[in-house]
């Protein structure tokens, strides 16, 4: 019973249970045990005391099937958006556990499509949110506008004074342009 109580304070403390991702001892620790209790339930070896115990702090003890997880996630992705306004990034994710595990969950999508993983329905459903399948095109598209809109109303492109971050861009692109290595797409 004593890895019970350590599951039930982590889950108290962190308001979750461990993933995979975690690499700190107790959190390993605790992972592993889950793993194995749902291990054991699966092939009905569980009693049904310690079936109710690990239910009464939360623990799923059934694996819902692949398409249903994706579904979680993604209705998780979409909340995100509709609340934030934006996708979760890396630094939204040291905040936040949800977010992180959206966040990895968005680089695997990225991944399985270019890989041809993914089915029709759930492209769709991931472009119906304004998901973006290139993050370094779309973080190159949304500089590059921000750029237009700051020479549209100052005539001039950013000083480092005026705007740091954007001028920073900007040096950087012409300095590229300058050696032939920008592209036009």
């Amino acid at each position: 019973m004593n890895s019970f109580h350590q599951a039930k304070a982590y889950h108290e403390k962190h308001g979750r249970f461990p993933t995979n991702a975690d690499s700190d001892e107790e959190a390993v620790e605790v992972y592993i045990w889950i793993r194995n209790q749902k291990q054991l339930y699966k092939k009905g070896k569980l009693s049904d005391v310690r079936i109710d115990l690990l239910e009464s702090i939360g623990v799923e003890l059934v694996i819902p099937p692949k398409a249903e997880v994706w579904n979680q996630l993604f209705d998780g992705l979409s909340r995100y958006v509709k609340e934030h306004g934006y996708f979760p990034a890396t630094n939204d994710s040291k905040e936040n556990y949800e977010a992180y595990r959206i966040y990895r969950w968005m680089l695997r999508q990225r991944k399985s499509y270019k890989a041809g993983k993914l089915i029709t329905e759930q492209i769709q459903k991931l472009e119906s949110i304004g998901f973006v399948w290139d993050a370094a095109e779309d973080l190159w598209n949304r500089q590059f506008a921000a750029l237009e809109s700051y020479v549209k109303q100052f005539h001039q492109p950013p000083t480092r004074e005026q705007d740091e971050a954007l001028y920073q861009w900007y040096y950087k692109q012409k300095k590229y342009y300058n050696a032939g290595k920008l592209t036009t797409q």
